[in-house]
């Protein structure tokens, strides 16, 4: 089932969006272009803080690791399901984005403009799902990098579990001091291949004009490249065995180096499919100003981040109950 929650919750993008222009303002008040680091660091931060306090319980709970395994073998062990579990939800979702798009590819000549818009409002939230996976491996990354530096204090019990995977305190300050310099580290990076990333704004409120689909398409399929190359250099398989120092400072960097890759092609495809975001805000979108683009990404990551933890605490389809309500427009 395809819900669109951009069009439910448009009041709380134009919050977001209010936000995030108050920050620029203020951020540019020191030194200009400095918005694209500010939305990647903060929406990976936010991203990590959301995987620690909501999602990573249940994660450990459905490990059910014996008492004895510490060190490398209980790291091993849990970051292998970790790789594995983002690399098939980020794929699950690029093919999501397929979909949308087969979607918008179908619908016939005499659709009125209100499915038109609320299919490409569809093919916009599937982009920003998948952005989230993108953001989580930056943390994802961080963290793990932090726990191979001190290897020996890692143990299944309980206490040490949720202290490196669930609670706010001093190990996950040290996370996110890394995730948010890894922000700023990303966006000048993008910011070097600039304008190839916005080389010109795709048309997209004429709907017979087709070529963002083929664009969107193509950063789609990079994206599911990059993701098979991340996943190749971890330690999927059962099969083999790693050595201790398999994820040592080289390969946590050819891994950076991929993730920072991805947000390039993630962000180059939500670019090409802000106008009908834009139409239902009555928000001016500036087709030569890349800080428009990290604004509305920054506003309707925000919103999706929120309907995702009111989702893991009141949706039915994610508590195994019938109270809740299921947030969205079906498409």
């Amino acid at each position: 089932m395809s819900l669109v929650s951009v069009y439910t919750n448009r009041d709380i993008v134009k919050k977001y969006l209010d936000d995030i222009n108050n920050v620029t303002e203020l951020i540019n008040e020191k030194e200009e272009n400095q918005l694209p680091g500010f939305v990647i660091s903060s929406c990976a931060v936010k991203q990590y803080e959301m995987k620690r306090n909501y999602l990573n319980i249940n994660m450990l709970k459905k490990r059910k690791l014996a008492d004895n395994i510490s060190g490398y073998e209980l790291l091993d062990n849990l970051y292998q399901h970790i790789y594995m579990h983002n690399h098939i939800g980020m794929e699950d979702e690029l093919y999501e984005v397929l979909d949308a798009y087969k979607k918008y590819e179908n619908l016939s000549l005499n659709t009125d403009d209100e499915k038109i818009m609320m299919t490409k409002l569809l093919i916009l939230e599937e982009w920003i799902d998948a952005y989230h996976f993108i953001t989580e491996l930056t943390s994802t990354l961080k963290e793990h990098f932090m726990m191979t530096l001190q290897p020996d204090k890692i143990k299944s019990t309980k206490e040490l579990l949720e202290y490196y995977f669930t609670e706010e305190n001093d190990f996950s300050d040290g996370v996110k001091y890394l995730v948010q310099a890894e922000g700023w580290h990303i966006a000048e990076e993008i910011n070097s291949y600039l304008p190839s990333i916005f080389p010109q704004f795709i048309d997209i409120r004429t709907y017979e004009h087709k070529a963002f689909i083929e664009s969107g398409k193509q950063a789609m399929r990079t994206l599911q490249r990059l993701n098979r190359e991340f996943i190749r250099e971890t330690n999927f398989k059962d099969w083999k065995q790693y050595p201790n120092n398999y994820f040592d400072p080289i390969k946590f960097a050819n891994l950076s180096n991929i993730n920072r890759d991805m947000y390039y092609y993630c962000i180059q495809g939500i670019s090409y499919n802000l106008g009908a975001l834009s139409d239902l805000l009555d928000k001016k979108l500036n087709e030569n100003n890349s800080d428009d683009v990290y604004k509305f990404i920054y506003a309707v990551y925000n919103q999706k981040r929120k309907l995702n933890i009111d989702r893991q605490l009141n949706d039915p389809r994610y508590k195994l109950n019938n109270n809740g309500n299921i947030i969205g427009d079906k498409i």
